[in-house]
C-alpha cells in the first residue's frame, strides 16, 4: 500500500523512508555520523505547541503539528490518531474496512499525501523561511486528495472541494453537543454504568445551574451487566438527592434501554424491582427524566469507569478529592465546551 499507482512516486518514496527512519532529519544524522547538534522541530512553533526533538516519529506522527494534520483529515473519518506510532497509524488507514468505494479509495491514498506535506512543510520552514501553517497544509492535502479522487473515479460527479468529498463519503459533523445546564435554582443529575469482564459499577454527578459540582460518586457493584449497573447507579443518585433535599431535579443518562423502559417498553424481569422503585420516586417527587448523548455524559461515564479501581463506594462532596481527569471534564462542561458526533453511513450502493 506504500506505493500506490495513483500517488506521485516522491510521495510514496517519502512514506517508505519515513517508516524505515531513512529521512535526513536530526536524530538520524546524530545516530549515523555521531555529530552533536541542537535538535528542535521547526514545524511545532505555534502557540501551545511543544517543539520537541526532531525525530521521524515526532515529525510525521507524534508531534503537535503532525497530530493536528492527521486529526483534521482522518480524525473526521473516525480513525484514532493519538497514542500510536507511525506504522500503526498508517495501518489503521490502510486496514480500515469500508463498503463505500470513495472512502476506501481516499483512505488508501491519504497517508503518502500527508507524509509528503509534512516533509515539504518542514523543509520549507527550515530552508525557505516559510512559516508553518496547519491551514495551508490541510488545504494542500485536501486539494491533492480531491484531485486524485476526481481523476481516477471518473464516474462520480465531484468538484475539487474537501467538503463535497466528505459528503460523498457520507462523513459529516453533526450539530455540536454539550452538557446543558439546568434551570435556575434546579439541580441536574447525570449517571452512567460500566461493565468490564462481568465486573460492573456506576458513577454519577449532581450539578447546580452554574455547573458547580454538588456531589459525585463512584459505585462498585461486583458481578453484573451494564444495564443493571445503569439502573442501580440511577437509583443510588435519586435516593441521595431526595435524602438531601434536592428535589427540584432533572436526571439524565445516555442509556437507551433505561430511557425506553421508563417511557415505552415493558421492564425485563431482572430489572423490574429496581425500575419500579425508580418510577415510584420519579412520580412522587415530580422529577424530570431525559436521555442525552454520551458526549454530554462524559463526567458520569468517567466516574463509572473508575468504579473498577475500587471495592468501596466513594461519595465526593468536594471537588478537591475527585480524580484529575474528572475535574477536567467538569470544567469543560462548566465552561460549555462542545463535542462533535461523527456520523458515518453507507453511501452509493451502486459503487460497491
Amino acid at each position: 500500500m506504500i506505493c500506490h499507482k495513483h500517488v506521485l512516486y516522491k510521495m510514496s518514496c517519502a512514506t517508505w523512508r519515513a517508516i524505515h527512519n531513512r529521512m535526513p532529519i536530526d536524530d538520524m544524522i546524530v545516530d549515523k555520523f555521531k555529530i552533536t547538534t541542537v535538535s528542535k522541530c521547526v514545524c511545532c512553533v505555534a502557540i501551545g505547541m511543544n517543539p520537541g526533538l526532531e525525530s521521524s516519529e515526532h515529525l510525521f506522527c507524534k508531534g503537535d503539528y503532525a497530530q493536528r494534520i492527521w486529526s483534521s483529515i482522518i480524525g473526521r473519518m473516525g480513525i484514532i490518531t493519538r497514542h500510536t506510532n507511525l506504522r500503526e497509524l498508517l495501518q489503521r488507514c490502510w486496514n480500515s474496512t469500508s463498503k463505500n468505494l470513495v472512502t476506501e479509495y481516499v483512505l488508501s491514498i491519504i497517508p503518502p499525501i500527508i507524509i509528503w506535506e509534512l516533509w515539504r512543510s518542514r523543509c520549507n520552514s527550515r530552508y525557505e523561511e516559510e512559516r508553518p501553517s496547519t491551514k495551508r497544509s490541510i488545504s494542500l492535502i485536501a486539494f491533492n486528495i480531491c484531485h486524485l479522487t476526481k481523476k481516477n473515479l471518473s464516474n462520480i460527479n465531484l468538484t475539487e472541494n474537501w467538503e463535497s468529498l466528505l459528503k460523498l463519503m457520507d462523513i459529516q459533523l453533526e450539530d455540536t453537543i454539550k452538557w446543558s445546564r439546568p434551570s435556575h435554582h434546579s439541580m441536574k443529575l447525570n449517571t452512567d454504568g460500566s461493565c468490564i469482564r462481568e465486573s460492573s459499577g456506576g458513577g454519577g454527578v449532581v450539578r447546580d445551574s452554574n455547573g458547580n459540582c454538588i456531589m459525585a460518586f463512584i459505585l462498585p457493584l461486583g458481578n453484573g451487566t451494564s444495564n443493571t449497573a445503569e439502573e442501580k447507579a440511577f437509583l443510588f443518585l435519586l435516593k441521595w438527592c431526595i435524602a438531601n433535599g434536592h428535589i427540584f431535579t432533572t436526571v439524565e443518562t445516555d442509556s437507551l434501554l433505561l430511557n425506553s423502559i421508563l417511557n415505552l417498553w415493558s421492564t425485563p424481569w431482572r430489572m423490574r424491582k429496581t425500575v419500579d422503585e425508580i418510577i415510584e420516586l420519579i412520580l412522587r417527587h415530580n422529577i424530570q427524566f431525559n436521555q442525552c448523548y454520551r458526549e454530554a455524559n462524559k463526567v458520569a461515564d468517567k466516574l463509572a469507569s473508575c468504579s473498577h479501581l475500587t471495592n468501596t463506594t466513594i461519595v465526593f462532596t468536594d471537588t478537591s478529592g475527585l480524580p484529575a481527569h474528572v475535574k477536567g471534564l467538569l470544567n469543560l462542561d462548566k465552561w460549555q465546551f462542545s463535542s462533535f458526533r461523527i456520523k458515518k453511513k453507507e453511501a452509493f450502493p451502486n459503487l460497491l
